[in-house]
């Protein structure tokens, strides 16, 4: 529709038509113009003779069976000018940052992984970062009421935030230290299982939630939240987001703690084929061995297993 009403040919109008798109488009039309080659075809749309001759001569390759005339940019291999090729013309390529991918979460709700994307922007209303802005105020740490409050000190020194994390860590059974906030996302890097990994990352994300939440309580509500009902908290969040998704865990006794700690569900891996199988029990005071194995192509590629069961099916 909007380039039946600007276009005419290959040219655009002139004259002023009510549009705010039109508006924002036509200055980048030069930009366009310069970036912006032809494939030559039957030449219906373009004068091959119009451009300097000698530039081009040595370029192009005129097919020998008719093809139309296709306009193209030039920035890309595909000549096709799509959304991401005009984002990354005009801005660039931005860094590749591996928490920025850590941080959001189809199971754990945007408006929390935002608190922890603005905490490692250092964007979040804290007394240090209100100064910066021009807001001189007395700070102090409402939490621990004892150094002045900035970013680091109330999300990892201060001693409530200290046990909360401490908490973390014996639940993880790993040693924490951070020198900065880009160091929570280390937590990550042991191997875990699909689902354990998106409980740690829900614990990491509500955990950062609820420091500042705590804090917002005591010092603009007169309200003091202790660490029981902060975890409590915690888990309730965390529960969620490991019941809601579909990944599997692995069959691990440290991930079966961790997650039942949390009130989470394990989901075990799928098996390829579960099929029922009538047993019978021993006499009494027998014990029954049923045994089975399987082989995959090669001889290498095996595996067996047994169980032991008594007369009322005890293993």
């Amino acid at each position: 529709m909007l380039k039946s009403k600007v276009l005419r040919g290959n040219k655009t109008i002139n004259h002023h038509i009510y549009s705010s798109l039109w508006s924002s488009v036509k200055s980048e039309i030069n930009t366009l113009n310069d970036n912006c080659g032809w494939i030559i075809g039957n030449g219906e749309n373009i004068n091959f003779w119009f451009p300097i001759l000698r530039q081009i001569v040595t370029q192009v390759t005129i097919p020998r069976v008719p093809k139309e005339d296709k306009l193209i940019w030039i920035g890309c291999s595909s000549g096709e000018l799509t959304l991401k090729e005009a984002f990354k013309f005009k801005y660039g390529t931005g860094q590749n940052l591996q928490w920025a991918k850590e941080v959001w979460c189809t199971n754990i709700p945007p408006s929390k992984s935002l608190m922890t994307w603005r905490l490692i922007h250092n964007k979040l209303p804290t007394d240090d970062n209100l100064l910066l802005i021009g807001c001189n105020l007395p700070s102090m740490c409402s939490s621990c009421q004892s150094f002045t409050e900035n970013t680091f000190h109330l999300f990892f020194e201060c001693s409530f935030a200290t046990q909360m994390w401490n908490w973390l860590a014996s639940l993880i059974n790993k040693h924490l230290q951070f020198n900065s906030s880009h160091d929570i996302w280390s937590i990550l890097n042991y191997g875990w299982s699909p689902q354990c990994r998106i409980v740690i990352k829900a614990c990491i994300i509500n955990l950062i939630n609820v420091i500042l939440y705590r804090r917002n309580q005591i010092r603009f509500q007169d309200k003091v939240i202790n660490c029981n009902t902060a975890i409590n908290i915690i888990i309730s969040k965390v529960s969620l987001s490991g019941n809601l998704t579909t990944k599997s865990a692995a069959v691990n006794m440290q991930e079966f703690i961790i997650m039942k700690s949390c009130k989470v569900n394990i989901r075990p891996p799928k098996a390829p084929a579960i099929k029922e199988v009538i047993w019978t029990p021993p006499m009494h005071s027998w014990i029954k061995i049923n045994t089975d194995g399987a082989a995959i192509k090669k001889p290498t590629r095996a595996a067996a297993g047994g169980i032991f069961r008594n007369s009322d099916g005890i293993c």
